[in-house]
């Protein structure tokens, strides 16, 4: 796996990956091995490799959907296994590469999916994720 990435000087790391290593249950080679990375608001980013190099996984790993991982992960200065499913969502999105949907959704029903964390209770916007004038900076 290859990352390639335009680096934008003078802004904190949004992610930092530090001496990521992980292998599959069962498996006792390593898919990730060493993998340091920061990724910075405003920047382009590419994550390329061969089929089965490690890059879905890294990508679950970095949004807290794997764990048993060893090395450092930081979103925003918190290491991200020490936050909560909500903390991670409200900064962090994945869209997956392969969704299959148990029902018809439209796109605008799959994005909006993605603003769950940001409603209050029956879905109502709460104070902090609700305004929509407020655009959230994608790294």
């Amino acid at each position: 796996m290859e990352l390639i990435n335009e680096q934008v000087k003078n802004s904190e790391a949004v992610l930092s990956v530090k001496d990521l290593i992980y292998k599959y249950p069962l498996s006792e080679k390593n898919v990730l091995n060493g993998i340091n990375v920061e990724f910075h608001s405003g920047e382009k980013t590419a994550v390329l490799g061969s089929n089965g190099a490690g890059k879905t996984t890294f990508f679950n790993i970095i949004s807290g959907l794997i764990n048993g991982y060893s090395g450092s992960i930081k979103l925003y200065g918190n290491e991200i296994n020490s936050m909560k499913r909500t903390e991670i969502a409200k900064k962090l999105a994945l869209v997956p590469q392969k969704h299959e949907p148990m029902f018809p959704y439209t796109v605008k029903d799959f994005i909006l999916m993605g603003r769950y964390a940001h409603m209050g209770a029956l879905g109502i916007p709460s104070s902090t994720g609700g305004n929509r004038n407020r655009r959230n900076k994608v790294f």
